[in-house]
């Protein structure tokens, strides 16, 4: 598994992250668990959630964020 740098290893501040993009709290969970490169499988485990969960809220990550993909998600943030 890659692994990438937190928004937190990255000296942004998560909250910073989440209000420019009205985030919600575990959609903010999820992007911080993308950036360490688990995958949907991984982030549903630890977040108590299933896999299909976590896929709706990167659609809608993806649309507050306005990237189509994982690797542009990191992209951005990074």
């Amino acid at each position: 598994r890659t692994v990438a740098v937190s928004v937190r290893e990255l000296g942004t501040s998560l909250g910073a992250f989440r209000a420019r993009y009205r985030l919600s709290r575990r959609e903010a969970d999820v992007v911080e668990l993308v950036l360490l490169g688990y995958r949907n499988r991984d982030i549903a485990a630890t977040l108590g959630t299933s896999p299909t969960t976590v896929k709706k809220h990167l659609t809608h990550i993806f649309d507050k964020v306005g990237v189509d993909t994982r690797t542009q998600l990191v992209a951005r943030i990074a």
